[in-house]
């Protein structure tokens, strides 16, 4: 069992670098070959994991309910084993795919039980995780006053952690919150919100610049180019917006990289799989026209040996007819000779009345006997 969930584990690694490739198509085969193997050996844990892996393809692939299919599966398996990081795990993933798909009220239900448990269980990063995605489903919901109550807390739980990549981006999720309040709520460009705005997104570009996030630096330029411009600073908002455009561009020509690799190898994989189906189309052609023949020949020896066979019941027939007919023929000549003998030797005994004068005649009449 040990060696058949090692190469479990293996398929489940070589399908993650084919799901970080794009290669979604090899990536599912490789997770469902753990999939199996997993399920033959009765391992839960490995069973609800390669459920999470199929659903992270499948929503890769914008197919979303086959990806909260595989979730809720493994939510339950999960269930059974009482595994509760795992079940918070699984909340947060299905609360997640709710949020994408604009389904925010099952979206925050889900998340706030995958906090609950991260609470109960006391895993930290899971907390500031779970309080980052409830804040960005209420942000997507227009309720930015919530967003940023939730963003807080989850930054607060990254600063305690040290989790630098955590505060750059909730820092930066913070700035595009009051921003959002500010045009919301105040028409005056210097406000309390404008004021913030500028100080988180600030705080974001700069941390996110130590750790090369283009991502996070691209969000944070933006929002600091805009913020600019309606404060009427042009310079700095030119600069931040070129710095937007340039971090934009960077991360496109990568998407485009990964796009083009994937695109590659999944005609490269589609390739090989003509190739292999034309193999072996030919090999079942060949394989079917052996058989045919195989066939041919069984039947014709079948015929051949019939026609022997029936020959040789014709022919030990007519021989068993002929050796009758010549018993026959040999008896009735036999009976004839005897009759024949009789007559002679009543005939010798009425007119020469001597035994050795009868055989001389019925010898010279018949031959020598």
């Amino acid at each position: 069992m040990g060696d058949s969930v090692a190469i479990a584990i293996s398929y489940l690694g070589i399908g993650n670098v084919y799901f970080s490739q794009g290669n979604y198509p090899e990536a599912l085969r490789n997770f469902f070959a753990t999939l199996k193997i997993m399920e033959k050996a009765e391992d839960k844990y490995g069973i609800a994991s390669s459920h999470v892996s199929i659903a992270n393809v499948y929503f890769a692939q914008k197919n979303f309910d086959d990806a909260l299919k595989n979730h809720f599966i493994a939510l339950k398996i999960r269930k059974e084993i009482n595994d509760k990081r795992g079940i918070a795990a699984s909340y947060n993933n299905i609360g997640n795919l709710h949020s994408d798909n604009g389904n925010f009220t099952e979206a925050i239900s889900n998340l706030q039980a995958s906090l609950k448990i991260k609470e109960d269980i006391g895993d930290e990063f899971g907390i500031a995780t779970s309080y980052h995605n409830i804040g960005s489903t209420y942000f997507n919901l227009g309720n930015h006053k919530a967003a940023l109550k939730k963003y807080f807390n989850s930054l607060k739980k990254s600063e305690e952690l040290g989790d630098k990549p955590g505060i750059a981006r909730t820092c930066g999720d913070i700035g595009a919150a009051y921003f959002k309040l500010a045009n919301i709520t105040t028409p005056n460009k210097n406000t309390f919100e404008y004021t913030q705005a500028e100080i988180y997104s600030l705080k974001s570009y700069k941390l996110a610049s130590e750790l090369k996030d283009l991502e996070t630096i691209s969000n944070a330029a933006n929002s600091l180019s805009q913020i600019y411009q309606l404060q009427q600073k042009y310079s700095s908002a030119l600069i931040y917006y070129k710095n937007y455009i340039s971090t934009r561009d960077s991360l496109f020509n990568e998407a485009n990289t990964k796009q083009t690799v994937r695109l590659e190898m999944n005609f490269d994989f589609e390739k090989k799989e003509a190739a292999t189906k034309l193999e072996q189309e030919k090999k079942e052609a060949v394989a079917a026209a052996e058989s045919k023949k195989q066939k041919i020949i069984i039947w014709a020896v079948c015929g051949i040996l019939i026609l022997v066979f029936a020959f040789a019941a014709f022919a030990y027939r007519s021989y068993l007819q002929k050796q009758k007919a010549n018993k026959a023929i040999i008896k009735q000549k036999e009976i004839i000779e005897e009759k024949q003998k009789e007559i002679i030797d009543s005939i010798c005994e009425a007119y020469t009345n001597s035994t050795s004068t009868c055989r001389k005649i019925y010898r010279e009449a018949f031959g020598s006997r």
